[in-house]
């Protein structure tokens, strides 16, 4: 966690909300690194955890048992979530370019995990009853 008034030496901006990008904005909530400003840019804030899909494929656990939701994960560590999509990376500059056309993202240091992706929630021959 960053002190608010302390000076942002290095941004670290995290793209996607992938298991690695949770496990990292998990340790930094815990263990600070002073003088960084993380961002997490999510087209999605609730993602999926793959590890569970089989459980919510044989209707052992509802969709929302299944997804981490990544707000709850940004303010314990007082990061910045920008809830956007990233088309592109302009190195250059060190920008994330964003699709809503708002300004890119200043980086020091990115990284892309983007996570598994759900094509439709409901799949042939899957019941909604859930079984315990």
């Amino acid at each position: 966690m960053r002190a608010q008034n302390a000076p942002v030496v290095k941004d670290l901006v995290l793209i996607g909300g992938g298991h690695a990008h949770v496990y990292v904005l998990k340790s930094l909530a815990m263990n600070p690194c002073e003088g960084a400003r993380v961002t997490l840019i999510a087209k999605d804030l609730h993602t999926p955890y793959s590890g569970m899909l089989p459980g919510l494929v044989a209707g052992h656990y509802s969709l929302d048992e299944t997804h981490v939701d990544l707000e709850p994960i940004c303010r314990s560590g007082n990061f910045r979530i920008i809830h956007d999509e990233a088309i592109g990376i302009d190195h250059a500059n060190g920008r994330v370019l964003m699709k809503s056309g708002r300004p890119g993202v200043r980086f020091d240091v990115c990284s892309v995990d983007v996570a598994s992706r759900l094509a439709h929630p409901t799949w042939r021959g899957r019941t909604n009853t859930r079984r315990r």
